[in-house]
């Protein structure tokens, strides 16, 4: 004769009863009793969401809010980078009287430490508009923060108008120490460290000494102090 498993309380097989009112889940004919019902499911997370799950935090970030007196008004510079550590909500600003830039996407940016303090790099692109041009275009934003006195602002943007017409725009300048801040966004590492940036770190702090605008518009180059 032939012997079939199936649960003693529904009579099924695999057992369709709940685990609740004191079923215990045994199949007839089942010397070992073991529980073949409700087996423990082990979920494995793929390698690209686990790379996923990684990029959604950033590595540290950015915080700028300046504004400077300029001609005819006031240059307003705003940069947040990864609030909150996530690039969501990240955005890079300028504003004054005859220039805009606003950011149409930021990019995780990159942190590293330095012999002076410590710098954040990130891209991404956005609108310039100057004058009477639209550039749309890509921007670099590169932020210093010094160990002792101020901190440092570089921007680079370029692009192109509706008309083919390029723009080409770099801002230095330095910024109160309390105006802009760099925070790793790991609780047990800090910020890599950068061999060799000793050179280059007082280099780009010799040009940004005093706050410049050099900017070329359809092939003409010309120069700002701010």
């Amino acid at each position: 004769m032939t012997s079939y498993n199936y649960c003693s309380r529904c009579k099924s097989n695999p057992c369709s009863c709940s685990i609740d009112n004191g079923n215990e889940n045994k199949i007839e004919n089942n010397p070992t009793n073991t529980n073949t019902f409700n087996p423990t499911i082990n979920i494995i997370t793929s390698p690209k969401e686990e790379r996923k799950k990684r990029k959604e935090k950033c590595e540290c970030s950015g915080h700028l809010d300046f504004q400077l007196p300029v001609p005819d008004g006031v240059l307003n510079i705003n940069a947040e980078i990864c609030p909150s550590c996530t690039i969501q909500g990240s955005f890079v600003s300028l504003d004054a009287p005859d220039l805009t830039l606003n950011s149409t996407s930021v990019n995780f940016p990159q942190c590293r430490r330095i012999v002076d303090g410590t710098t954040l790099s990130t891209t991404g692109f956005g609108t310039f508009i100057f004058n009477n041009f639209v550039f749309q275009g890509t921007f670099e934003l590169n932020l210093l923060e010094t160990n002792t006195g101020d901190d440092f602002f570089l921007l680079l943007f370029s692009g192109f108008d509706q008309m083919g017409i390029s723009g080409f725009f770099f801002f230095t300048l330095p910024v109160p120490d309390n105006a802009l801040s760099i925070t790793s966004c790991t609780s047990c590492h800090n910020v890599p460290t950068a061999a060799n940036q000793r050179s280059k770190n007082q280099e780009l702090m010799k040009t940004a000494n005093k706050g410049k605008m050099i900017y070329m518009v359809n092939g003409q180059l010309e120069q700002r102090e701010l």
